[in-house]
């Protein structure tokens, strides 16, 4: 084989093996009990995904020893991520991302995105909840507004019912692919008051 060739032979097969490196990450909360930081990676999946992608990270004594994966670092553990192709930095994501998580106190944090997740020790533990997990018989069909999604189409939706949490049944109005309006998702205050009553949580929230 020609050495040219056989060079352009072993690139291909270099980029096709894939990969993920760490890029660069940004701390944007940081108390003694618990901190949390965007970590931005470049993944090469080939046939699936090629670019840039973050990852919300939590670290605190209880995460501590956490051992490090591919797309988290030793002694903390992953709260959330994105593709985010085309990013110039950790320190540009910060603002939008973290609008997710809301710091109730200094070991309480809440995630909402496309489910929901509160941790009551510093990311030591987390309760979760998400549509997709709902057993069928809790799934009611609905028909979306014009809105939601094109007239005279139909899914499968949940109705979301905050006083409920406690109870563990929640329902959504609008499926979990659209975009949430205000009256279907509750906004940040709404939110944290709801589990500040209904656990019992005392303190100032965390500011970022």
């Amino acid at each position: 084989m020609r050495p040219l060739r056989l060079a352009v032979l072993i690139t291909l097969l270099a980029s096709c093996g894939g990969g993920t490196r760490k890029l660069d990450e940004a701390l944007f909360y940081d108390n003694p009990y618990f901190k949390l930081k965007v970590t931005r990676y470049f993944e090469n999946l080939p046939l699936h995904y090629v670019g840039e992608v973050y990852r919300v990270q939590c670290g605190s004594p209880a995460t501590a020893s956490t051992p490090a994966a591919r797309t988290q670092d030793s002694g903390w553990v992953s709260v959330g991520n994105g593709g985010v192709i085309g990013s110039k930095s950790a320190a540009e994501l910060v603002e939008p991302v973290s609008k997710s998580y809301h710091v109730i106190d200094e070991r309480t944090l809440v995630w909402t995105g496309n489910g929901f997740q509160v941790s009551f020790d510093g990311c030591g533990h987390f309760g979760s909840w998400f549509p997709s997990r709902l057993p069928a018989e809790m799934i009611d069909p609905v028909e979306k507004p014009e809105w939601c999604a094109p007239a005279g189409t139909q899914t499968v939706a949940t109705t979301i019912s905050w006083a409920s949490v406690s109870r563990g049944s929640m329902r959504s109005r609008c499926g979990p692919t659209e975009r949430f309006p205000s009256w279907c998702a509750p906004r940040r205050s709404v939110l944290t008051e709801s589990l500040r009553s209904r656990v019992g949580i005392r303190g100032e929230r965390g500011r970022w």
